[in-house]
C-alpha cells in the first residue's frame, strides 16, 4: 500500500494579503503562509509575493513526504469560467481578465481550480466543517464584497451566468454612497467591511 499522502495547496487572493495554505484530503491545514498583495502594480508583480509563498508550500510538501494534487485559488470578485480567469475584482484590478490559471499551471505543472472566494468557503463547509452532509446550505460573506453562495442537493448552484457569487452591486438604496463600479446604493457601500470601518471613522 502507498504511503504517500495526498495534498492541496489552497491559495486566497485578496486586496488586503494573500493565505497559502497546503490541505489534507481531510481539511486538515498542514501548513499556513501569508504574504503580501502588492496592489496598484501590473497582474504578475501584484502576485509575485504569492508566488514565493506557493514555492515555499511546495517545498513544504516535498520535504515531509506529500503528493501535491493541484492548486485551488479563490479571488473576491467575479470569474469568467470558460477562460479560467478573473473577470472583475474590485480590490485586485490588474488581476481582471488575467490568465491565472493558465499562467499558474504554466509555472507549477499542476491542475488549477479557480474560484469566487465565497463559493470556496461554502465547499469548504459543506465538505469539511458546518454543513457536512446538509443537502441545502446558503453561506453569506461580509468582507471587502459582499457574497452569497448556494449548495443545493449537494451542488454548487449556478445561475445563467453560471454563478450566484458576489451581490456587492445589488442596489439597495438610490440616495446612498457612490460605489466604485460608478453607481450610487450598491449593498457593498452600506454593509461591507470597507463600507463599516468608512461609517465608524465619520463617526470619531
Amino acid at each position: 500500500m502507498s504511503t504517500v499522502k495526498s495534498v492541496a495547496v489552497g491559495v486566497e487572493l485578496t486586496g488586503r494579503g494573500t493565505t497559502v495554505a497546503l490541505v489534507d484530503r481531510h481539511g486538515k491545514v498542514r501548513h499556513r503562509l501569508h504574504a503580501m498583495t502588492l496592489r496598484g502594480r501590473p497582474a504578475i508583480a501584484t502576485i509575485e509575493p504569492s508566488l514565493r509563498a506557493i514555492d515555499t508550500m511546495l517545498s513544504h510538501a516535498l520535504a515531509e513526504g506529500f503528493k501535491v494534487g493541484g492548486l485551488g485559488v479563490c479571488v473576491p470578485g467575479t470569474i469568467d469560467f470558460d477562460r479560467r480567469r478573473p473577470l472583475l475584482l474590485p480590490t485586485l484590478p490588474s488581476l481582471n481578465d488575467f490568465p491565472l490559471c493558465d499562467f499558474l499551471e504554466a509555472r507549477y505543472h499542476l491542475p488549477v481550480q479557480l474560484r469566487i472566494d465565497v463559493d470556496a468557503a461554502l465547499l469548504g463547509e459543506h465538505r469539511f466543517g458546518a454543513g457536512k452532509g446538509v443537502n441545502r446550505l446558503l453561506f453569506l460573506t461580509l468582507n471587502a464584497v459582499v457574497g452569497v453562495s448556494l449548495v443545493v442537493d449537494g451542488q454548487l448552484e449556478r445561475t445563467a451566468q453560471q454563478y450566484v457569487g458576489h451581490i456587492s452591486h445589488l442596489l439597495v438604496s438610490t440616495n446612498g454612497p457612490r460605489c466604485s463600479c460608478g453607481k450610487r446604493g450598491c449593498i457593498n457601500t452600506l454593509v461591507s467591511a470597507d463600507a463599516m470601518q468608512k461609517m465608524v471613522q465619520r463617526a470619531l
